[in-house]
């Protein structure tokens, strides 16, 4: 599963770019280093739809659709655990 780091920048800036992830995995390794093992994209409808009229596309790939979280819901439903040196953001609980 990794552990997930999310920009919250880039996750409600309404912007798709293969280069700039919203979400990085990693793995963490026996010598408590970390290694890059995968990367996510996530984009607000919200964001989205206030300056695109079509559906989001990431190097010809769609993206479904969900409504947007409020901040409560949000708040709700990710909780931070914190490791030396780092916050990580997991997924629902």
């Amino acid at each position: 599963m990794g552990m997930h780091f999310v920009n919250m920048a880039l996750v409600t800036d309404g912007i798709l770019d293969a280069t700039r992830p919203e979400i990085v995995i990693y793995e963490p390794l026996p010598n408590g280093r970390l290694r890059l093992i995968g990367a996510d994209y996530l984009v607000l409808a919200d964001a989205w739809n206030a300056t695109h009229p079509a559906p989001p596309q990431l190097m010809g790939q769609l993206f479904h659709l969900f409504e947007s979280p409020t901040a409560s819901d949000f708040r709700r439903s990710i909780h931070c655990m914190s490791g030396p040196g780092r916050t990580i953001l997991p997924a629902r609980s």
